[in-house]
């Protein structure tokens, strides 16, 4: 079987989506987010939903802590 990440070029383009640049704002504002959750890479995929606008989706709880965070699943 064909590894997933060589079909994900083409899903992307059928689906309409978007590979997410991690720039160095949104890694200073993972850093500096007024959040008690200590993890990092939990506050990196929040800063990364606060700067594109975008809903986060996961099934972690801990993302409702973060009121400015809109989370699906």
């Amino acid at each position: 079987m064909e590894p997933f990440v060589n079909h994900l070029p083409s899903l992307l383009v059928e689906q309409g989506g978007r590979v997410a640049a991690l720039a160095p704002e949104i890694c200073l504002k993972g850093a500096t987010l007024a959040w008690g959750h200590r993890d990092p890479f939990d506050r990196l995929l929040a800063a990364s939903a606060l700067d594109f606008g975008t809903p986060l989706i996961s099934a972690d709880e801990v993302f409702d802590t973060l009121p400015a965070v809109k989370r699906f699943w």
